[in-house]
């Protein structure tokens, strides 16, 4: 049964691989193309460039993927930094170019390559160009103090500026905070947000409707706002629908429901619990999937989580919500390897990719009610990374393209790992 369900899965990624855009002239036929057509994840490795010594003595040397972007027409289009230097593929991962570094010290307001790091790259289509931001921060991934910056490029390829408006982008990152990145992501029309530090020491949201030239600051944090958290999205149909999780704890003492919803832009914000049914005794989780099938239709939620236990792996388990986290229904997956590390992200279809430590890998067929057993098919297995190429999973650090077809990126510690999934 099981190679039954890894044929099927082999023969959809055969399919999809046939629609891809041709290659660029003259470039070799390698990356995307040859891997999904061979039905196996392609690993697409960005060079290594030397850091500063100082960003070395802050920092470490040891070379290392910060973050990913995938744009969301052409999957071919990839951008990697190991949070000095940013390298751009436009062929699926065959070659590579620096088109944007870290400044060098001295400038008077801008952030430095030895003391600061890109935590954030996020991709868009306007205007038919693949528009970049990046978040940047001095805090070295939160261990630190120092200001946050975003640089944008409307066609991630040149122009880049650095924009540090004091009004939005003037919170300093709290040591108790814990280790979480500033981030940024697109949504419809344009709009995009960033996640960064408050001066209250708490998470808060800026928007930028003009591809981040200018950014207000949404909303005022309160005794609800977490002081981390792990991912957040912004609806491909509605700039305004917000969703974030992963922030565990506020100001104020108490453990927070980890997972909020916003549909106003960011300006306030309502807590959900997609374990209540489990009362005190809920599931460890900060892994989390949504997904806006079509206009007008409400969110999806996949929330991977894993059952607390006295002792060995906490079982896996899942709660489903169809009707925009209204209400959620308990699912226990058929798979036996813990789901809290894994990576998940959604094809354009809504349908959910699932990608554990162990190298497995799932697609899960979403069709508008609970998950069911048949509903899991098993994709090709990744190359699970020696113990000096750790594989990072959780959420925000897999993507997917929002085109016909979905390509999956999946961020090793030196590597992108992709694979094409059928629409």
């Amino acid at each position: 049964m099981r190679r039954h369900t890894i044929r099927r899965g082999l023969t959809a990624l055969a399919l999809a691989a046939a629609a891809l855009p041709a290659l660029p002239a003259g470039a070799a036929p390698c990356g995307l193309a040859a891997a999904t057509r061979a039905g196996r994840w392609f690993a697409a490795t960005p060079p290594e460039a030397p850091y500063s010594d100082a960003h070395a003595t802050l920092f470490g040397t040891t070379h290392a993927l910060r973050a990913i972007g995938v744009d969301p027409v052409d999957p071919r289009v990839v951008l990697a930094t190991d949070g000095d230097h940013l390298h751009r593929s436009d062929d699926g991962g065959c070659s590579w170019h620096e088109v944007w570094r870290l400044p060098a010290t001295g400038a008077a307001d801008a952030p430095s390559r030895d003391t600061a790091e890109i935590t954030s790259v996020d991709v868009a289509r306007v205007g038919g160009r693949s528009r970049v931001l990046l978040v940047v921060t001095a805090t070295g991934w939160g261990w630190g103090v120092g200001r946050t910056y975003a640089v944008r490029s409307a066609d991630g390829r040149t122009g880049w500026t650095v924009v540090g408006d004091p009004a939005a982008f003037g919170g300093v990152y709290d040591r108790m905070q814990g280790p979480w990145a500033p981030a940024a992501h697109s949504g419809a029309g344009g709009v995009a947000y960033a996640a960064v530090p408050s001066p209250l020491g708490t998470v808060a949201y800026v928007r930028t409707t003009d591809g981040g030239a200018t950014w207000t600051v949404r909303g005022l944090p309160d005794a609800a706002t977490p002081t981390s958290m792990t991912g957040f999205a912004v609806s491909p149909y509605d700039a305004d629908d917000l969703w974030e999780w992963g922030g565990a704890h506020g100001k104020t003492p108490g453990e927070l429901t980890r997972l909020r919803h916003s549909t106003d832009g960011g300006a306030t914000w309502r807590p959900v619990d997609p374990w209540a049914v489990f009362g005190s005794g809920r599931p460890d989780w900060y892994t989390l999937d949504v997904a806006w099938p079509r206009r007008g239709a409400p969110s999806r939620l996949l929330v991977l989580g894993g059952s607390r236990v006295d002792a060995g792996p906490s079982p896996p388990v899942l709660a489903w919500s169809g009707d925009g986290g209204q209400t959620f229904q308990q699912v226990v997956p058929p798979v036996r390897t813990s789901l809290l590390h894994a990576a998940v992200t959604h094809t354009s279809a809504g349908d959910a990719v699932v990608a554990v430590p162990t190298g497995e890998a799932y697609r899960i067929t979403l069709r508008g009610r609970v998950p069911r057993a048949g509903d899991w098919r098993a994709l090709a297995p990744f190359p699970v990374q020696s113990p000096t190429e750790w594989t990072l999973l959780g959420h925000d650090l897999a993507r997917a393209s929002a085109g016909s077809r979905s390509v999956v990126a999946i961020r090793t510690w030196r590597s992108v790992l992709l694979l094409t999934a059928a629409p």
